[in-house]
């Protein structure tokens, strides 16, 4: 049976052999994202640990169905105070590669990175509560049906 954790570690591999992703980062920042599975609520990443992926396991539970249901947030960050112009509107850069590039491709590298592990739902969320530390918060949901006859 898998857990939270077990899925989200998988994914934080599965991110960190990704070239695309790795590529992108290098680009943007010069250096790969420091990828992360659980944090530290005193301790968090701060500007020199930019740009970060973390993975919070929040848990899972199996309800009286036969299912076993898992939550998981996944929040990248930049630090990036810079603008540029997309389409002759200026733009925060972090902000916008965050939402256009670094997100869209963790979410397309979790779809597969774990064999039947698919999310089921995902509400992506801005904060900029430790700006020009830029981060977007993804709350991803799992249902993970388990098989006919199985206990567990």
């Amino acid at each position: 049976m898998l857990t939270s954790y077990d899925i989200a570690r998988e994914w934080a591999t599965a991110m960190s052999a990704d070239a695309a992703l790795r590529a992108a980062f290098v680009d943007a920042y010069g250096k790969a994202p420091d990828i992360r599975v659980g944090y530290e609520p005193d301790n968090m990443p701060g500007e020199k640990d930019a740009p970060v992926i973390l993975l919070d396991p929040e848990g899972w539970k199996e309800p009286t169905e036969p299912a076993t249901l898992h939550r998981i947030s996944i929040s990248v960050g930049v630090f990036d105070d810079a603008w540029m112009d997309v389409d002759g509107v200026r733009v925060l850069r972090g902000l916008h590669l965050l939402d256009a590039v670094f997100v869209r491709r963790v979410l397309e590298i979790i779809e597969d990175a774990v064999p039947d592990v698919h999310p089921d739902g995902v509400q992506v969320d801005y904060d900029p509560a430790l700006f020009p530390l830029l981060y977007v918060d993804a709350a991803i949901t799992i249902e993970l049906r388990r098989p006919m006859g199985a206990n567990r």
